[in-house]
């Protein structure tokens, strides 16, 4: 009875490390980041991977493209992606509460509504009965609303609106080269495709910066789930960030080759692209966080969500910005520097 009792217990002890062993061998321990397909959505990532901050802080990754914050929210929420970067127009879902916003990446002015003008279009209120595409829920749509906004139209299929519909960024271009849509509001290499496919027949009516209601602003995010179940993870990951955004606030031309490359574009595709974004070195940005610029970015970014109805009521910053772990990832950083 006792010899059948042992190798019963062997038979269940080798079961367990068997499934234990398969599991290990196809968990690869890599964290999936998501990325943006362009120069401003990649160049973080990009650059943390060439110059190896994540490694230094014990991390490996594996980068996962996509063309908008919204879907990559889903994602994350789904446990398909453990960390992701967004443009401005998703940060409403933070607000929400989806998700956390564990570092400021950058301040950017990338996107400009382009028109054809040999269609009569000179100024934004010549878009009345006019189409316009952009992607919704990202800082095309955001710009699209404040243009509007002050040139006095609104959104709409009658003769006096403007008809605003939903495209990715790559579908902008394709329509505005076959004239599918009147004008579109995208951002850094498409927005030079179109003008490269117009040439003097692309006039840009509008941009993000035209705009003190608008504060640009990329971040980094996690799930509130994720953030309190690794805490600790995610203090080394924002180290890496912030060293990475330092680096190519320093070495912006060499980024810009790492980055065509990764993003398999020929580098004059990237170059024209170099100081569309505000870059912040380590210093600047623990000054920029202690002073509270950045909360009053993020606050500007805020009003401007209720301003247009994607928010129904304000959210205390602190709510879903992790302005504490900035600050300890950047005392990491000075720490594992001095070493």
């Amino acid at each position: 009875m006792k010899r059948k009792m042992f190798a019963l217990i062997l038979a269940v002890v080798m079961l367990v490390s068997t499934v234990v062993l398969f599991a290990a061998c196809n968990n690869t321990g890599k964290l999936k980041v998501a990325y943006h397909t362009n120069y401003g959505g990649a160049g973080t990532i990009v650059t943390g991977m060439k110059q190896g901050f994540f490694e230094k802080y014990g991390l490996q990754i594996e980068p996962v493209g996509f063309t908008s914050g919204p879907s990559e929210v889903a994602a994350m929420g789904s446990g398909d992606l453990q960390y992701g970067y967004i443009g401005n127009g998703a940060a409403n879902l933070a607000v929400k509460g989806q998700v956390n916003i564990i570092a400021y990446d950058k301040l950017g002015d990338s996107e400009e509504i382009i028109a054809d003008k040999s269609k009569g279009i000179e100024t934004m209120e010549d878009l009345k009965g006019k189409t316009l595409a952009t992607t919704l829920g990202t800082t095309g749509e955001d710009c699209v609303n404040a243009a509007l906004e002050a040139a006095g139209l609104e959104k709409g299929t009658g003769p006096d609106q403007v008809n605003v519909i939903n495209m990715d960024m790559g579908n902008c271009v394709i329509a505005m080269s076959t004239g599918q849509v009147d004008a579109v509001c995208v951002w850094e290499q498409y927005k030079l495709n179109i003008k490269d496919q117009l040439g003097d027949n692309a006039v840009v009516l509008a941009s993000t910066g035209d705009f003190d209601s608008l504060a640009s602003i990329s971040t980094w995010l996690v799930t509130p789930d994720y953030y309190a179940a690794h805490k600790e993870e995610v203090v080394r990951f924002v180290a890496a960030l912030i060293e990475s955004i330092d680096y190519w606030a320093k070495n912006e031309d060499q980024v810009i080759k790492w980055c065509a490359d990764f993003l398999e574009v020929d580098v004059e595709v990237v170059k024209p692209l170099k100081g569309q974004a505000q870059l912040k070195t380590l210093e600047e940005y623990e000054r920029d966080l202690n002073n509270g610029w950045m909360a009053e970015k993020f606050q500007v970014q805020q009003d401007a969500f209720l301003a247009a109805g994607t928010i129904t009521e304000k959210v205390p910053l602190e709510n879903y910005i992790m302005f504490d772990l900035m600050k300890e990832a950047i005392q990491l950083i000075k720490t594992t520097n001095a070493k």
